[in-house]
């Protein structure tokens, strides 16, 4: 799978390793035009090919996340290649499971997960030669909803330099040592998600931090990095529909670092020690895909910057007029035997707009799709520093 996709990248652009490691994983970039996702050959392939571009640095910058340090898409490994390729600029290639997760790096070690068949896979490469330093599988508990483009392996490993954390959604966290010693687990979910979970683990000041949002049900949670033992969780309410963006960390509030959670219809900012919701902003899709990242530089310098998909430009019918189309048994509601097929709404597949899964279609759940439709692509910026409360009045720019 990820051969395919480096090629293709390969053949499109000649970026930088770093535009290499920015990359979004296949899931976290998919668009719903007309609630429709696009198909892909990338699901009929069954095995990955990772490829290392050849580098010089004398000690390499360690790649502790998905999108980076603290999500920022920027390295300060110097030397780089400039062009890379199926064979240029390649110093190994090995053959692996199949696997969505972007690889993460530490110190001479590369992690990152894939699965095979019942099986969870996390997988230690060494950096210089591409050997398989270990493997380590664990038996998938459940099967849940999977979009045919997304892999039971999508979220990126983390690491915080000498151990490495991973989150599957059949099963939850687990931690592993460097040597492949697991450390520990905390069972997650069942989740309900009709595309599969995306969202990365991250971990800051000893606290992995999840985010597990799904068609309902969001939440936001914090473990011990040493021990594995829950922290805190925070229900995310406003959260009605599944996103994939993976957290960042804020440093700029007096009273301690922030972790930076997109949701549906809005931004939130929960304190990192004890999940207390600090700010939040405004006016965003329902699904948000892309991460956010903070600004450390000239007039950006502690700024946020928050760049969000919107699902889909449509206009959908009213409610009751739902109703006196479909409503055979007039209580209201409309079920899955009064939809006669998926498509018959106008825009949303019934399963999508039931975002409860009761196999019932409310009027609430219709007005929420209907929002959530309106909303368009944006990118904004707002400086936090030490505000509380709704900041969206105090957006700098959108």
């Amino acid at each position: 799978m990820w051969a395919r996709y480096l090629e293709n990248e390969c053949q499109r652009q000649t970026n930088s390793v770093k535009d290499l490691n920015m990359k979004m994983d296949p899931l976290l970039k998919m668009k719903l035009g007309n609630w429709k996702l696009p198909k892909c050959k990338l699901g009929l392939l069954t095995s990955m090919l990772l490829m290392v571009a050849l580098c010089t640095p004398m000690s390499p910058a360690n790649w502790p996340r998905f999108r980076g340090p603290n999500g920022s898409g920027v390295s300060d490994a110097r030397n780089l290649p400039v062009e890379f390729g199926p064979e240029k600029n390649v110093r190994w290639k090995v053959s692996l499971p199949a696997g969505h997760s972007s690889p993460v790096t530490a110190g001479d070690h590369v992690f990152l997960t894939a699965s095979e068949k019942d099986k969870l896979l996390t997988l230690c490469v060494d950096r210089k030669s591409g050997k398989l330093l270990w493997r380590r599988e664990i038996v998938r508990p459940r099967s849940a909803s999977l979009h045919p483009l997304n892999s039971p392996a999508s979220p990126s490993p983390a690491t915080d330099g000498e151990n490495v954390y991973v989150f599957f959604q059949d099963f939850g966290l687990i931690s592993y040592a460097a040597d492949g010693r697991e450390r520990w687990r905390l069972p997650l979910g069942p989740f309900k998600n009709v595309n599969g979970m995306g969202t990365s683990p991250i971990v800051s000041h000893g606290v992995v931090i999840q985010v597990c949002d799904q068609d309902i049900g969001s939440f936001v949670e914090a473990a011990n990095k040493e021990m594995g033992e829950m922290l805190w969780r925070k229900e995310r309410p406003n959260t009605l529909a599944a996103g994939y963006s993976t957290p960042v960390v804020y440093e700029g509030f007096r009273e301690g670092p922030l972790v930076i959670a997109p949701a549906g219809f809005q931004s939130v900012a929960y304190r990192l020690d004890s999940g207390t919701r600090v700010w939040w902003v405004n006016g965003f899709p329902a699904q948000p895909n892309a991460s956010p990242i903070v600004g450390d530089f000239g007039d950006y310098k502690d700024t946020v910057f928050l760049n969000v998909q919107g699902v889909a430009d449509l206009t959908l019918p009213r409610f009751s007029q739902l109703l006196a189309s479909f409503d055979k048994d007039k209580n209201g509601n409309l079920s899955s035997q009064e939809i006669e097929k998926e498509d018959s709404l106008g825009g949303p597949a019934f399963s999508q707009a039931d975002l409860d899964g009761d196999g019932l279609l409310t009027e609430k759940e219709w007005n929420f799709v209907t929002e959530a439709v309106k909303t368009k692509d944006l990118l904004l910026a707002v400086r936090p520093e030490n505000g509380q409360g709704d900041l969206t009045p105090k957006v700098l720019w959108r």
